[in-house]
């Protein structure tokens, strides 16, 4: 057990579960920002004039996005406690049709 700055005890596993719970709310934070940068590279991919090298660049970048996204597709199902719940469930299908709509 250790000590809360209110003095409360709190067990190891509870501190566990609220470091895990922080951690997945930053990774979830970080898959935003990769979102919005990835929706911002769409239209500017389709600017004319636009310079071989930004355009090689961003399509590299692209790619690796989603590659992350894919990534991160796979370990929300395998981290899932009920996999099929969470694949029929409206954020399930959302992150099926995206990851679909970037691998093709």
């Amino acid at each position: 057990m250790s000590k809360t700055g209110t003095g409360r005890s709190i067990s190891a596993s509870t501190a566990i579960k609220a470091w895990g719970e922080a951690r997945l709310e930053l990774l979830e934070r970080v898959v935003l920002v990769l979102i919005g940068i990835d929706v911002l590279l769409y239209p500017l991919q389709t600017l004319p004039n636009l310079p071989g090298g930004w355009q090689a660049a961003m399509d590299v970048l692209t790619k690796g996005l989603h590659g992350v996204f894919v990534v991160e597709y796979v370990l929300r199902i395998g981290y899932a406690k009920q996999k099929w719940r969470y694949l029929l469930s409206l954020y399930g299908i959302f992150d099926f049709l995206a990851v679909l709509g970037s691998v093709f």
